[in-house]
């Protein structure tokens, strides 16, 4: 770090003592300017919001950054609003600095599991995040806003309370086979079509929705034509009607319902493509999460051990989040209208015991 005549203060990441290089940039006389350079842009970007500077460069680009007065500035604690009521608010954090070239990313299934680490990953990134799930996620700078995506109602007021512009959607939330088949069909199929479709109008060109399937989608038992019937459905009576004819467990009804998540993603690619959205799914294989148990007793036990025992473990929320965030990231702007399974090599493994050759 440069310091005295120089017009602006120049850190380089990592540094040893981040608290003293971020004191001796804002005590820097440099004409209020910084420049931050790292290879890991986000640490990059969280670093340069502690700075006072006005003007901020990292990693050669100018950005600017809005700072809130402490009078203005939201609270730190999440806002939860009950029935999915949401106060109009202009800012997009928890308070402090606010960097323009951040997203708003609304996030589904932020209370636990998948969803809480996706939330995590890119509230620590500088993001603004919006949280929606059945109860509130316990995430600094992320805005939280309840809502039961079993109700379609609520989620048409959860859409209403959404600020003026998303930059990204990841649909995350789903419930497992446990549940019935009507049930299990409405949260992970209907909900995230009718939360997407309506909030949809709200993403600019060069943003993207990321929709959270599995690998289970490959059990799916339903021909071709029930799934095109399937997404036809839009009420649960029409999901009823529907069980009517193509009858399922709760299990199978899982398995149907991320099959038919995963096909109408990728339509929903195909139909953005003029507006410059991408759209695609991401199939996580098991993970460790409170919903495992959930599986282990649809699935089996057993089937759920030789899982782990073909790839070593069951993967961590984290690793499946990261995969997300990438997806829904610029870097990931030629990445459309596919599935990306992320289950650790066990498509792999069972292809070569069955036989497969390389």
């Amino acid at each position: 770090m440069t310091r005295g005549y120089v017009r602006s203060a120049v850190v380089v990441l990592p540094y040893r003592d981040e608290d003293d290089a971020a004191a001796l940039a804002n005590g820097t006389d440099n004409g209020l300017s910084a420049e931050v350079y790292s290879a890991d842009r986000d640490h990059a970007g969280r670093f340069a919001r502690r700075l006072d500077c006005g003007q901020v460069k990292i990693n050669g680009v100018r950005t600017r950054i809005i700072r809130m007065s402490p009078s203005a500035a939201p609270s730190s604690r999440l806002r939860a609003r009950a029935g999915c009521s949401r106060a109009g608010r202009d800012d997009r954090g928890d308070g402090g600095d606010v960097m323009m070239d951040t997203r708003t990313v609304l996030v589904t299934g932020t209370a636990a599991g998948i969803g809480a680490a996706l939330a995590q990953t890119l509230a620590d990134s500088g993001h603004a995040v919006i949280g929606l799930d059945r109860v509130p996620c316990d995430i600094a700078g992320a805005e939280a806003i309840v809502c039961d995506l079993a109700d379609a109602d609520a989620i048409d007021a959860a859409i209403a309370a959404l600020p003026g512009t998303v930059d990204a959607i990841a649909s995350v939330a789903g419930i497992p086979g446990t549940h019935p088949p009507t049930r299990v069909l409405a949260v992970n199929l209907l909900a995230p079509r009718r939360l997407i479709t309506g909030v949809l109008p709200r993403v600019r060109p060069g943003g993207a929705v990321v929709t959270v399937a599995s690998v289970a989608a490959h059990r799916n038992v339903v021909p071709p034509a029930g799934i095109t019937a399937l997404l036809a459905a839009q009420t649960s009576g029409d999901v009823d009607a529907w069980l009517g004819e193509y009858p399922l467990t709760g299990s199978q009804a899982y398995d149907t319902s991320k099959h038919a998540l995963v096909r109408w993603t990728q339509l929903l690619a195909a139909e953005l493509l003029p507006s410059g959205i991408r759209a695609l799914s991401v199939s996580p294989g098991p993970v460790e999460t409170g919903i495992l148990t959930d599986f282990a007793a649809t699935m089996g036990q057993a089937a759920i051990d030789r899982s782990a025992a073909a790839v070593g473990r069951h993967a961590r929320p984290g690793e499946i989040a990261a995969v997300i965030s990438f997806a829904l990231s610029d870097a990931a702007s030629w990445v459309n209208g596919i599935d990306i399974p992320v289950e650790g090599g066990l498509f792999a493994a069972r292809a070569a015991t069955a036989g497969g050759t390389t």
